[in-house]
Parts: structure tokens; sequence; C-alpha cells
């Protein structure tokens, strides 16, 4: 499974790589939030996290759904 990160801070960058380096799943790290503007980050992934400020509203769940990403 692909995941796309989003709101990753500097201390979570080491923890994040070892589960990547475990093999468990394929993550893909960004400092940014995750919005309109940043969403292509994201394309060809099977789901996204947030870990910090982001904000999910029904538009951008609409839209991450419209682009193939099914797991929050």
């Amino acid at each position: 499974m692909k995941i796309a990160v989003y709101d990753v801070m500097n201390f979570e960058y080491p923890i994040l790589a070892g589960i990547k380096e475990e093999g468990k799943a394929e993550l893909i790290l960004t400092e940014k939030r995750l919005d309109k503007e940043t969403m292509d980050f994201a394309a060809g992934c099977d789901g996204v996290t947030i870990l910090g400020p982001s904000v999910m509203d029904r538009e951008l769940l609409k839209e991450l759904k419209n682009r193939g990403i099914s797991y929050l």
C-alpha cells in the first residue's frame, strides 16, 4: 500500500523512515499541509494521512475519492 503522509514534522521523519524500511507500507513524506494545492503529491497513492494541522472537509474528501484515493 502506498500512502502519502502530510504534516510531517522534523522529529517524525526518523520514525516514519523506520516504518518504510520495515516494508510495512510505502510512505511518501512531506511537511506540507493537505489541501487542493498539494493534493497532487498523493498521485498514485492508495491513501493519505495527516499528522497535524491539515483540515479534512467534505470537498477535500470528495476530491481525494475522485483521484482514486480510498483510504484516510
